[in-house]
């Protein structure tokens, strides 16, 4: 994604106060994750964000995801009635309004005159200033949305994809064929506005479960990756190859001696899956920046459902990639528990 296009999609962001994000009714999880955590960010901007999918029936592993219940197929939120009075001939007082029935009732007391049928207008009005629509080829595949309420599409579009078949329907269409996934470029984007402020627990857990989610493609291109940081998750790797097990302790101070940036730990869990793509699981614990411990868990051949294995831990995550808290424990500790929940339980 060049420099023009970020400071293009950054303009019409800031001018923006109400955003609607959507995308194509047959998703994948990573289209899910993206959607939510450019959600997250953009309420970090201060939008009013409103997430719309036209099908919300997820599969069971999705549930899972932070702020999936934000996702809405409620057309209300879509288009708002506006009646509008021409009062330069005729003086307000005051108005108030009942429910009759069927029927919104109002009442209006005037100076004089009363007001002509040319005078009183209803239109429907679109109370988004810009539409984000996020890994959808064509407008068609958003379903219903489009098909019904075409009038919202009129407002400026941020069209963001990673397949070269898009048609290229927005203002700004970015057609980024570097990425794997839609989570990646929603990374990249946070990454241009400031990753350490925005780049939260919450966001990252999101766009970890997008990045892997499909499977096809954990290729990290060098440019992107801190080398550095995956020679030391290397050096500390502990392999148990009977049972498929890798468990990488990183503390503060690899993460400092490598020079890492808030995303590189994203993009290195990514890389590890390149060096162990038919494990079991793949367990990294590590000091975060406010030096709570923090396990990460992916299960790379999808057999282990982390959220039920690990649930003494309470995980958030997917099915597949999961993360928590242990309170209380150095990293020493921390690993031990993992190796001995480990152990009671393959």
């Amino acid at each position: 994604m060049n420099e023009a296009l970020l400071l293009s999609i950054r303009q019409s962001i800031n001018q923006a106060k109400k955003v609607l994000i959507t995308f194509k009714k047959d998703y994948t999880i990573d289209t899910v994750a993206s959607a939510l955590a450019l959600s997250l960010f953009l309420k970090k901007l201060d939008k009013d964000v409103f997430v719309f999918c036209e099908k919300i029936e997820f599969p069971p592993e999705y549930y899972s995801l932070p702020n999936i219940e934000e996702i809405k197929n409620d057309y209300s939120f879509l288009e708002k009635s506006l009646i509008s009075i021409d009062i330069s001939k005729t003086k307000i007082k005051e108005f108030s309004y009942n429910l009759e029935k069927d029927k919104l009732n109002f009442f209006i007391t005037h100076d004089k005159g009363t007001f002509s049928p040319n005078e009183i207008i209803s239109s429907s009005v679109n109370p988004y200033d810009l539409i984000i629509v996020l890994d959808t080829p064509k407008l068609d595949l958003l379903g219903d949305i489009y098909k019904n309420h075409q009038k919202i599409f009129q407002k400026p579009i941020i069209n963001l994809d990673w397949h070269k078949n898009n048609e290229k329907f927005g203002q700004i269409n970015v057609m980024d064929l570097e990425s794997t996934s839609s989570s990646e470029i929603i990374l990249k984007l946070i990454s241009y506005f400031d990753e350490n402020y925005y780049l939260d627990e919450k966001i990252k857990t999101i766009l970890l479960n997008g990045l892997i989610a499909d499977g096809k493609n954990y290729f990290v291109p060098i440019k992107d990756f801190n080398l550095k940081l995956l020679g030391k998750a290397l050096e500390k790797v502990r392999n148990d190859s009977k049972k498929k097990i890798s468990i990488i302790t990183l503390s503060q101070d690899d993460f400092r001696e490598s020079q890492s940036e808030n995303n590189d730990l994203i993009l290195l869990i990514r890389g590890l899956l390149n060096y162990f793509p038919k494990n079991e699981l793949i367990i990294l614990v590590y000091q975060n920046e406010l030096n709570k411990i923090k396990v990460q868990i992916i299960s790379p051949a999808k057999k282990i459902n982390i959220l039920e294995r690990f649930s003494a831990f309470t995980p958030r995550g997917s099915f597949y990639s999961a993360d928590f808290l242990i309170e209380n424990k150095n990293l020493a500790e921390a690993e031990q528990l993992i190796i001995e929940e480990l152990n009671k339980t393959f």
